[in-house]
């Protein structure tokens, strides 16, 4: 099949920390971060690594914003075996849908992309977010079937999406800066804002801001577009039939 014209990208994915327990409890930092997001002109993936508390997610996220699941190694390593795999991603999916949130994007760790891509197709997912770490040590290769190339499809409606540069708090921005540059100039740059393992009783590091504008100031040059991983991915393959929308706020 004739692949279509790639589309240039800008894509911010947020990993959150786990969020747990009670979700009436007040949570400073995500709350700070949402307010932080209103004021943003750009769509960005937010992602989880149990979707449990995607409705509570959901109510504090604008309809532009794209909610992921976050693949653990305890599941996600093709050592883990196809039907513990499927089993937790279907329970997990399920968890969204229940809530009315529809999940199709799916961010890998440092370990390699599961050779089970028939189950992410028949599940929904068109998306999976490969590591900036994965894709420079050879993680991306697949057992079945044959590898492909960060940013393009490895089966029909399903897409790789590389992360090109990670932001944590505290880190100087002019760390990412060249490594974003590069792939703007590519086409496609992926930058992830890792707060997995911020304190939700905390501030929101000030430097986030300068993260997000870091990447976004590219998308004067080259016409490049703001999207989230699920919209990249839709924008591969415009004539496939109208799949769900990628946001955190609609129902499945």
């Amino acid at each position: 099949m004739a692949r279509t014209a790639r589309q240039a990208a800008l894509i911010c994915s947020i990993d959150l920390p786990a969020l747990s327990g009670d979700a009436s409890t007040p949570r400073p930092w995500l709350q700070a971060l949402a307010q932080e997001l209103a004021a943003c002109d750009a769509p960005v993936t937010v992602t989880l690594l149990d979707l449990a508390p995607a409705g509570y997610v959901q109510s504090l996220f604008s309809l532009r914003h794209e909610l992921a699941l976050r693949v653990d190694a305890s599941w996600g390593r093709p050592e883990a075996g196809r039907p513990a795999f499927a089993q937790t991603l279907r329970s997990q999916l399920q968890l969204a849908r229940d809530q009315g949130v529809t999940v199709t994007t799916l961010a890998w760790g440092d370990f390699p992309l599961t050779p089970h891509t028939d189950l992410l197709v028949k599940l929904g997912i068109s998306a999976v977010r490969i590591s900036s770490a994965a894709t420079k040590t050879g993680l991306l290769r697949l057992k079945a079937p044959a590898a492909a190339a960060p940013g393009q499809m490895i089966r029909y409606g399903l897409w790789t999406v590389p992360a090109v540069a990670q932001w944590r708090p505290g880190q100087a921005i002019r760390a990412i800066r060249r490594p974003l540059a590069v792939a703007a100039e590519a086409g496609l740059a992926h930058l992830v804002c890792d707060f997995s393992q911020v304190r939700l009783d905390g501030s929101l590091d000030s430097g986030f801001r300068q993260a997000v504008l870091e990447l976004t100031r590219h998308r004067h040059h080259g016409a490049m577009q703001v999207q989230t991983v699920g919209q990249f991915a839709d924008s591969q393959l415009p004539a496939r039939p109208n799949a769900p929308a990628q946001s955190i706020l609609r129902a499945a």
